[in-house]
């Protein structure tokens, strides 16, 4: 009997239990689930701004779509072109005379140098159209278009590169390039042409003026002095000369030289008296130097000089 008694007690515990836990678990907090502890998300990092690399998976583009052909840097294993075909002609004419030493033929650049042996050919030297030698195919702007031009074609010039490539375009207003081998165009044949032909107006122009200043020579000394002295004072020393060479620089120096850097004067001459359109003057020069693509050459800037004044220049042309 009185185990029965103790299991009804203990029922009745357990009962109570069930029913007063809520109660104290709420009480205590022991009814809410355990959460995990929240950790603050940090922000996504920036990388610095650079510029991308171009993805090594997507071909480069082709250099028939921009005008100017990028030059490449490989080694070149072309023979260098034959020497005549670089140098300049020798001039023909005085190289001893007293005029000869004052117009001097200049040292002219070779065409190996100008160009450095076809692989820097300066813009300047490009003739404006050269013909191609084989079929050639041309890339349409970003078209994936190709129009294909038949050899004896010609063609406009746009660039080279250092494995003596021509970028070419189909026509001066065209979007449509393609690279050739030069030797596969007359561009080398055109352009040795155009040098050969710069090189004769070079010395052609020191002829021209070797011829003038012979002219000049030969009439003043037919003037009377009496004539002279309307110029002003004949010089008949050295220190005479000097003064007319002062009387230039002073000009100079007062901005009367026009279009020339004065820093480029590199000599100053006493010339001698000179007629022009009936009036007489007193001549020197300033002797200034020039660079063009066949090298650096002296000019002159004549001053007519009329009673101790500078009354105008002329330069040499």
């Amino acid at each position: 009997m009185k185990f029965f008694l103790n299991l009804l007690l203990s029922l009745v515990l357990i009962a109570l239990g069930y029913l007063l836990y809520p109660n104290i678990a709420g009480q205590l907090g022991l009814d809410q689930a355990e959460e995990e502890p929240t950790v603050a998300e940090e922000p996504a990092k920036q990388d610095p701004k650079v510029d991308e690399a171009p993805d090594p998976a997507v071909p480069a583009p082709d250099p028939a779509e921009d005008p100017k052909l990028t030059e490449e840097e490989e080694v070149d294993t072309e023979p260098t072109v034959a020497p005549q075909d670089l140098t300049p002609p020798a001039p023909t004419g005085d190289t001893t005379s007293a005029i000869a030493q004052r117009f001097p033929y200049p040292e002219i650049k070779s065409l190996a140098d100008i160009t450095k042996n076809w692989t820097e050919v300066p813009g300047r030297a490009y003739p404006e159209t050269i013909t191609i030698h084989k079929p050639l195919q041309f890339a349409v702007g970003n078209s994936g278009n190709t129009l294909t031009k038949p050899a004896g074609s010609k063609v406009v010039p746009l660039g080279t590169s250092k494995k003596r490539n021509i970028k070419v375009a189909m026509n001066r207003d065209s979007e449509a390039f393609a690279v050739i081998a030069m030797d596969e165009t007359d561009f080398k044949d055109q352009v040795r042409a155009l040098y050969r032909k710069g090189v004769e107006r070079i010395y052609a122009r020191v002829d021209a003026h070797r011829a003038s200043e012979l002219k000049r020579r030969q009439a003043a000394a037919a003037v009377p002095d009496e004539v002279k002295k309307t110029a002003g004072a004949i010089p008949e020393t050295k220190n005479d000369e000097e003064r007319y060479i002062a009387v230039m620089q002073a000009s100079v120096d007062n901005g009367e030289l026009r279009g020339i850097d004065a820093s480029t004067i590199i000599d100053w001459r006493f010339l001698g008296f000179e007629t022009i359109n009936g009036e007489g003057y007193w001549t020197g020069a300033a002797v200034y130097e020039t660079s063009t693509m066949f090298g650096r050459f002296r000019e002159e800037a004549k001053a007519l000089i009329k009673n101790d004044k500078v009354v105008r220049w002329i330069k040499s042309n």
